[in-house]
């Protein structure tokens, strides 16, 4: 789930448990992917992924800010 340059995440089930793996520099930044996800994780309901993306939850009313960075 990419969101900005060097916060992907990916996600995968081991029996029940859901696992987790991010970059380390997602725990350095202001709101990565990985806020996104963990209340879904935290609470035990289920997650798609997919369904974040386009219209999903970031959204520019959201207020989340990402770090400046060069799109080229």
């Amino acid at each position: 789930m990419p969101a900005h340059p060097g916060s992907m995440l990916w996600m995968g089930r081991l029996g029940k448990a859901t696992v987790l793996g991010i970059a380390s520099c997602a725990g350095f930044g202001k709101s990565t992917s990985l806020d996104l996800v963990l209340p879904f994780v935290f609470s035990g309901s289920p997650l798609d992924l997919a369904s974040l993306g386009h219209g999903g939850l970031v959204e520019k009313s959201a207020g989340r800010r990402f770090p400046p960075y060069d799109p080229d």
